[in-house]
């Protein structure tokens, strides 16, 4: 992403005065944004294009690639589904097509970084947020204005947009352990991010959610101890990192894929057979299920 900042820079040089001493303040620019125009930026296609450059030939040799890694091709599918989803709408508050993903059955830590490696090997952004119980009590995880020195404070998953963010529950101990400090406040951000996909900047005496674009991957031994995702697999038998061919091709199908995410509109045809499928679970679901997110999850997976 490139963006044109047209902006005016202050330095303050104001003394400050303190019972004892006079300081100076230091030096750091504060940026005033008066405009900000966005650009996205994609490679180009690849001018002749091959039989194995053929979107549908990619995806089927990536579903096929990451299979042997997460150990099925129904998983490596949804996987994929995943790495290409994007949220582009919110009407009435919901994201669209923002599909959050939980790999349950990662039973180490070794496991777990086979699988940020891979994920490393095809997206230009990627944050690791491993849990640990010191982690949790003591890294603000949203941003924080602190009114003594006038700064809003970075939190540590202020990221930008199309980042995909891996949350590696495998090294928390197991049972329960102690509950101190910010672990409540950043296991709430946690939840925001993953049922809203807002994060709430803290100003203290009120909140502003901001609307997020991350891909939340969460990596957990068994269903993940602490939120509860629509889309979920299982880990098969683990293979190691795949060698993935024709790998900038498939790095560029993935971009472009996300790209074209909002201009896709299902048919007729399509939507006939989702409402078609709709009605027909709904009359074996229990009455406690939340149908609504269903035919979302069902759209999401559509598109």
């Amino acid at each position: 992403v490139r963006v044109h900042l047209y902006a005016t820079f202050f330095r303050s040089t104001v003394p400050l005065f303190s019972s004892q001493e006079q300081t100076t303040s230091p030096k750091h620019f504060n940026v005033h944004v008066l405009r900000i125009t966005e650009v996205s930026h994609v490679p180009s296609p690849v001018p002749e294009p091959t039989i194995v450059s053929d979107p549908r030939s990619l995806r089927s040799d990536l579903v096929k690639e990451v299979s042997s890694l997460v150990g099925s091709t129904a998983s490596a599918d949804t996987f994929v589904n995943f790495l290409v989803s994007t949220t582009y709408s919110r009407p009435g508050g919901t994201p669209l097509c923002f599909l959050p993903l939980n790999v349950a059955g990662v039973a180490d830590p070794e496991t777990a970084e086979s699988i940020i490696n891979m994920v490393r090997h095809l997206m230009p952004k990627v944050k690791v947020l491993t849990l640990t119980p010191d982690l949790l009590c003591k890294k603000r995880f949203a941003p924080k204005k602190n009114y003594e020195s006038d700064d809003l404070m970075q939190g540590e998953l202020q990221l930008s947009n199309g980042t995909v963010l891996i949350i590696d529950e495998t090294q928390l101990p197991t049972g329960s352990f102690p509950v101190s400090g910010l672990v409540e406040e950043n296991l709430k951000v946690l939840e925001d991010l993953i049922v809203d996909h807002r994060m709430q900047y803290d100003y203290g005496f009120y909140k502003i959610p901001m609307d997020v674009d991350y891909n939340v991957l969460i990596l957990s031994k068994k269903e993940s101890r602490f939120f509860k995702t629509p889309f979920r697999i299982p880990l098969g038998t683990s293979g190691s990192l795949p060698s993935f061919g024709n790998i900038e091709h498939k790095r560029q199908f993935i971009q472009q894929s996300r790209m074209s995410v909002s201009s896709i509109s299902l048919s007729d045809e399509v939507s006939k057979k989702i409402q078609d499928s709709f009605v027909n679970m709904c009359s074996t679901l229990d009455a406690k299920t939340d149908k609504a997110a269903l035919l979302n999850e069902m759209l999401i997976m559509s598109r």
